[in-house]
């Protein structure tokens, strides 16, 4: 969805680290690594086999823990690949022996996920129709001097769904 902040954009990653980095530049990693395996996939014969991409000041580090689950640390240029990856599986392990499998997790929570989305697409779209009945109406007022008062607009109409898709969304 192009009209997605970039909060949406990221709500497929799991988690990220350092947490306090804003969603600009957590976006933008993420488009190296998406850009860095497309690449891969399409020339190098498969980005299921990139382990790992140098960078200036790091080195991506990849390891596909479960099918279409992939951890990607950014370390020191110098650090060993393999160890990296050691390092990887050893969290990725803690993971699993508290949580569970990723895809699990996630497959469980699935339908509230898709259910939210949906959710803010809706709102965003009704957001802009408010917009435009606002426009619309400040025109009509601009060409009306009656003061009369109208039945409910559709401006109304559309007020009243966004507040309550916001309600909706808020509340997933």
């Amino acid at each position: 969805d192009e009209a997605a902040s970039e909060e949406e954009r990221l709500e497929h990653v799991l988690w990220y680290h350092p947490r306090w980095e804003d969603a600009a530049a957590r976006l933008r990693w993420l488009r190296i690594v998406e850009s860095v395996r497309a690449f891969a996939t399409a020339f190098g014969g498969g980005g299921d086999k990139l382990d790992a991409v140098l960078l200036d000041r790091s080195r991506l580090v990849f390891l596909e823990v479960e099918p279409e689950m992939l951890l990607v640390w950014a370390v020191d240029p110098r650090s060993d690949t393999a160890a990296a990856q050691s390092a990887m599986l050893q969290t990725y392990d803690l993971w699993r022996l508290s949580r569970g499998a990723i895809g699990d997790v996630i497959t469980s929570q699935r339908d509230a996920l898709s259910a939210l989305a949906a959710t803010r697409k809706a709102l965003r779209k009704a957001r802009t129709r408010l917009e435009r009945a606002e426009e619309e109406e400040d025109d009509d007022e601009d060409d009306q001097n009656s003061s009369a008062e109208t039945p409910a607009s559709s401006r109304d109409v559309v007020a009243k769904e966004v507040e309550e898709l916001e309600h909706a969304a808020s509340a997933a």
